[in-house]
């Protein structure tokens, strides 16, 4: 009886090592109907087969890349670099620009409802930010164009 069931197991291992499976954890999918018919997709799996045409690339399998990326973004035109220190701080932080331009360029600080709490010029290459009368929060600041458009926003923790 004994042998027997050292068989059993000897039997069980050695199929489980004979058993290839493809397995895949997917984090999203869905089914897309069209004119020309339905396709079935999954985000998260490996890729094994890719049809191409030269308008259209199909991949087939496990484990496709999922990219984010930023589109519709327009450059700023600006050649400036931009730090913020202390971060986090208590009282005042201080904005350092470098190859600041003539150009007219001013800073705002809002909360993370996007309200203005503060806001002022950047005369210098080193604007103190005081924060003395600011509640201990995270906010954004975000430096600004003549235009009103943003340059940059940076995240600020005010202890």
């Amino acid at each position: 009886m004994r042998i027997y069931k050292i068989f059993i197991v000897v039997l069980c291992l050695n199929y489980l090592n004979q058993v290839k499976a493809q397995q895949s954890i997917n984090t999203i999918g869905g089914d897309v109907n069209g004119i020309g018919g339905t396709i079935a997709y999954t985000i998260g799996q490996v890729s094994y087969s890719t049809v191409s045409d030269t308008s259209v690339s199909i991949s087939e399998g496990i484990q496709q890349t999922y990219l984010i990326s930023q589109v519709g973004l327009k450059e700023s035109g600006y050649k400036i670099l931009v730090s913020v220190y202390p971060n986090p701080s208590d009282n005042f932080i201080t904005l350092q620009v470098e190859n600041l331009s003539s150009k007219s360029l001013h800073y705002r600080v809002c909360d993370l409802q996007g309200k203005s709490i503060l806001q002022g010029n950047i005369l210098t290459n080193k604007t103190p930010i005081h924060l003395e009368e600011m509640s201990a929060a995270i906010y954004y600041l975000s430096i600004i164009d003549e235009l009103n458009n943003p340059i940059q926003t940076f995240k600020i923790i005010k202890r």
